[in-house]
């Protein structure tokens, strides 16, 4: 009999992705998604998922109820917290549901999951990056050791800084976890920076996932695009969810940080790129910059050779994340249309 995956947030942009992977290695998957609509979407896709619906993962028993109901769950992926940008309340809207959500999942795995093995929960590289925010030093070089500096009283005074300490401190609540409970489970956490590719999840344009946004305003450039715009370090959702998989099962990342990341981009390089392979979503732009301008020497550099000792994972290039990509908007805004 396969084993049985619990992936909590499972109708996220990452999570789609892992739902399809894991049905392909042959799991069983159960998710837990926020209505039965999401859930019905997965149902309908792949007709062995099932789900349970958690409404509200701040809540200290949020998880409870479905590792009494599944006690078969061997794995865990743990996908579910807040990626947004928007809001009146970072604390309300971006801590609190993330550092919560985080210890309901733990908490639950270790009082109920009596064969859990293995919890790997999405961290992102915004729990690394040191604040104040800077790319563009050449000379510092980002590895799995490094941790977001920042505190959360700043946290509470804005969304981003919210955002970036939502993921922060929702690790370090799993490593206190880990140390003070010493569940009979491993844990690794995977830290992640910017997200791109096809997203195969229920959502459109309108409520394109916030990494997904930035290729869409490149792909609509009206003129208005900042370019060359501000660095960042940017993977593959197909990547994403091979690297939680991998993780999943492999002792070498037990009780420890995996960082996965492709390299760095900005504006003027995924314009450039877009052009490159989809020049027909690109013609009659005014607004091109200074093509062939981004020169990664300039920007921050990382090392994630430890994580891929294990993983082993050959990351897809730029050029096939931006077409697959756009290729995949197009679709979505023609049936919006």
């Amino acid at each position: 009999m396969s084993d049985l995956v619990l992936l909590t947030g499972a109708s996220g942009f990452i999570a789609g992705h892992i739902v399809k992977q894991l049905f392909e290695k042959g799991y069983k998957v159960l998710g837990t998604v926020r209505s039965d609509a999401k859930g019905e979407f997965l149902k309908k896709q792949y007709p062995g998922f099932e789900y349970e619906i958690v409404t509200d993962i701040s809540t200290p028993s949020a998880f409870d109820a479905v590792f009494q109901a599944h006690p078969d769950i061997k794995y865990v992926l743990h996908t579910a917290s807040p990626f947004h940008f928007q809001g009146n309340d970072p604390e309300k809207e971006l801590l609190i549901p993330a550092i919560n959500g985080t210890k309901s999942a733990l908490s639950a795995a270790h009082k109920y999951g009596v064969n859990v093995k293995k919890i790997v929960i999405t961290s992102s590289f915004a729990a690394m990056v040191q604040y104040p925010f800077n790319l563009s030093d050449p000379n510092f070089v980002y590895t799995e050791e490094h941790w977001n500096n920042i505190t959360y009283e700043e946290a509470k005074t804005d969304n981003v800084l919210g955002y970036f300490a939502s993921k922060t401190f929702a690790e370090r609540a799993a490593w206190d976890f880990l140390e003070a409970e010493k569940p009979k489970f491993t844990i690794t956490t995977i830290q992640v920076p910017y997200v791109f590719g096809p997203p195969i999840n229920d959502i459109g344009l309108k409520n394109l996932n916030t990494s997904n946004q930035l290729i869409q305003g490149v792909l609509s450039n009206s003129g208005e695009l900042e370019l060359p715009g501000e660095p960042l370090l940017y993977v593959d959702v197909r990547d994403v969810a091979a690297t939680h998989i991998t993780a999943m099962t492999n002792a070498g990342l037990d009780n420890k940080r995996c960082f996965s990341s492709t390299g760095v981009a900005n504006n003027q390089l995924m314009l450039d790129t877009l052009r490159k392979v989809r020049p027909q979503y690109t013609e009659g732009l005014t607004n091109v910059g200074v093509p062939g301008s981004f020169d990664a020497a300039n920007y921050v550099k990382f090392d994630n050779s430890e994580s891929q000792k294990y993983l082993q994972l050959k990351y897809k290039t730029l050029e096939e994340t931006i077409a697959d990509t756009a290729d995949r908007l197009k679709e979505l805004a023609k049936a919006e249309n």
